[in-house]
């Protein structure tokens, strides 16, 4: 998974809105409108010990609406389908956090048009690290938004003895 910058938080909603342009075709895409809503901070603030942290999980519901959708020329259950698609292979929070499953609504206009909604509720880290010119204090530091740097050991020795 490629991480956006947490200065353009919400990349889980940046990340179906993209995948869903790249789906419809380009003439579709004035139909579509993606916001947030409901966002709430949720606590559990843990240092990562490379100069950052997750500072707390943002939880909110993504909308995606689409009206005057041209079902006729467009199966909207293909939106449905790279939604789903793009949840298994990105979502890496959605069962660990007991999210509930995204709703999907396609609600007649005309005969040939429908208002076509999309909810995914998401919760992602907000993540800082520590930055001089940052504009965040937190324990005494300054700090920035933008995601931290995970280490890993590239290699180990593990030693086993008797007492």
């Amino acid at each position: 998974m490629s991480v956006e910058p947490q200065s353009k938080k919400g990349y889980y909603l940046q990340g179906v809105t993209q995948r869903l342009y790249q789906v419809l075709p380009k003439k579709f895409h004035d139909h579509m409108d993606a916001w947030m809503t409901e966002i709430t901070p949720v606590t559990g603030a843990k240092s990562y010990g490379s100069g950052g942290m997750t500072l707390y999980w943002m939880k909110y519901t993504a909308v995606f609406d689409f009206e005057r959708f041209p079902f006729t020329e467009f199966d909207p259950q293909v939106l449905f389908a790279n939604v789903m698609a793009w949840l298994y292979d990105h979502d890496l929070y959605r069962d660990d956090h007991g999210l509930d499953a995204p709703t999907f609504d396609n609600e007649a206009e005309t005969d040939r048009t429908s208002t076509v909604s999309i909810e995914i509720e998401f919760i992602e880290p907000v993540d800082i690290v520590l930055d001089p010119q940052g504009v965040i204090d937190y324990m005494g530091q300054k700090w920035t938004l933008a995601p931290h740097k995970e280490w890993a050991a590239e290699h180990g020795d593990i030693a086993v003895g008797s007492h």
